[in-house]
């Protein structure tokens, strides 16, 4: 591109070190941390079945009897699982693979709008310094994987905008509709993208370009025919379970969603940190939304504009779809980790609108993109945890406490176990997947001392329910084994 000048070598050396330290650390997560509920759910339910045909199931209801059915992401499990083997590992590895995605991605972008100034090292650090995003991509679920194609088809997007080449759309639709598949939620992100797409061509209609061949307009029309005839029925079944109704009651609750979940727990500002960083960011979401139209003189900054004014609208449309569809349908809006569907366009917006003004002034880009960049950088630090998953941190110590039930056995000898119904999934993966000498009572949500085994892992407030039969054996970070006495 004429006028765009490439990163000097320090600039790239940042990047990519910090972009490989954050692939790093999500992959020793992904190794590490003990399996959780969901996880262990699709694999025992969906995964392990080995006569249930993932991909054509999408007429049964036994694959849609709960949303936890991330079809690409339970296709990929069972791949790698077959492949590997049932490790926490290789059943997290396809969410692993769209992180690197994910990463090439902003590295790619980063890489034509920096152009000399400190808005590299803020966009790698904003784009991929969030703890609580990072999770998902350590997690064999659908929400990481589908972020790394809404970056992918925002990236195609971009390139589609500055380079006008018809297969960028194409590659656009392609990862939205793929999103859609690796998790439902997603496809509020592909309406989203067609709306801001068509108000692109008709702002710019003016402006000379190859008219869109009829084969790519096949393609895109072929392939969203195809999105909702797949998805018709198992959208029907979920409506019918009440899937839907999950979440939060308005807008801004969802948004201090985002907030609270990004701080990771973390209170810089004391008890009022999540209400103060949530209105200054969306101060903030709203100036850049507004500041995206607003006209520039440099050449070099007129694509980089034009592809802000598209963000903005495709975020204004993304929380119009929450907002109609909350209206008319009754639906929630998102909450936890549904409402991670913001994250990369807004992020992608505040780092377009930064890039556009900030190298105006070399002193005051170098102040400021290096002053967000360590800022995001200290609260990651401070904030990233390898050892358990925000959304599931009641499983983080599931598998310790199994294998320490392991080491209590004698060979050709077993011990038996309940537990309460949030650990049972992840204990039952365990048992089944290694084999392991621990004879676990059936799923129930009753917790009873006349249970005849050994031992119960439960939270604090069921224990009194099994005393004075049971005692305390360890104490797992606020999870309780208990011993029959």
């Amino acid at each position: 591109m004429n006028g765009w000048s490439k990163w000097n070598g320090i600039q790239m050396a940042t990047a990519i070190s910090i972009a490989l330290s954050i692939l790093v650390c999500a992959g020793y997560k992904a190794s590490h941390t003990s399996m959780t509920h969901d996880e262990s759910s699709t694999y025992l339910n969906l995964v392990d079945r080995s006569e249930l045909n993932l991909w054509s199931c999408h007429h049964n209801p036994y694959c849609w009897s709960t949303a936890n059915n991330h079809l690409l992401n339970t296709v990929l499990m069972r791949w790698t699982a077959s492949i590997i083997g049932p490790t926490e590992f290789a059943l997290r590895l396809p969410n692993l693979l769209l992180l690197v995605v994910y990463l090439l991605c902003v590295i790619l972008i980063l890489r034509e709008v920096s152009n000399g100034s400190t808005v590299a090292f803020v966009g790698i650090t904003l784009l991929a310094g969030n703890p609580f995003v990072l999770d998902f991509f350590a997690l064999a679920r659908g929400y990481g994987m589908g972020l790394g194609f809404v970056m992918l088809s925002l990236f195609a997007a971009w390139r589609f905008i500055a380079r006008a080449k018809d297969c960028y759309i194409v590659l656009s639709v392609v990862a939205a509709v793929a999103a859609v598949f690796a998790n439902l939620t997603y496809l509020a992100y592909l309406v989203a993208l067609f709306g801001a797409a068509a108000i692109h061509f008709i702002l710019t209609l003016r402006r000379p370009r190859k008219r869109m061949k009829g084969m790519v307009i096949l393609s895109i029309v072929l392939c969203l025919a195809f999105l909702f005839w797949y998805f018709y029925l198992p959208v029907q079944m979920l409506m019918k379970h009440g899937e839907f109704e999950f979440g939060t009651a308005s807008m801004w609750k969802s948004w201090l969603w985002i907030v609270r979940d990004s701080l990771y727990g973390v209170t810089w500002f004391g008890e009022r940190t999540i209400q103060l960083v949530a209105t200054g960011s969306a101060y903030i979401l709203g100036l850049c939304v507004i500041t995206a139209w607003f006209p520039v003189r440099n050449a070099d900054k007129k694509l980089e504009t034009e592809f802000g004014r598209f963000l903005s609208v495709l975020v204004v449309l993304l929380i119009a779809f929450f907002v109609v569809n909350h209206e008319f349908t009754g639906a929630s809006y998102p909450s936890g980790r549904k409402a991670i569907i913001f994250y990369t366009p807004v992020a992608l917006l505040v780092l377009f609108v930064l890039s556009k003004y900030l190298r105006k002034n070399h002193l005051i880009s170098l102040i400021i993109g290096n002053a967000l960049g360590i800022l995001i950088l200290a609260h990651f630090y401070r904030a990233f945890t390898a050892h358990t998953y925000r959304e599931w941190w009641y499983d983080a110590s599931t598998k310790e406490m199994v294998y320490s039930l392991v080491d209590k056995t004698t060979p050709g000898d077993s011990v038996s176990l309940s537990v309460e119904w949030l650990f049972h999934p992840s204990t039952h993966f365990y048992v089944q997947t290694q084999h392991l000498p621990v004879d676990l009572m059936p799923y129930s949500r009753d917790i009873s001392k006349d249970n005849p085994v050994e031992y119960y892992y439960l939270h604090p407030d069921q224990a009194k329910v099994l005393e004075p039969e049971f005692i305390l054996e360890k104490n797992f970070e606020g999870r309780l084994l208990m011993k029959r006495q």
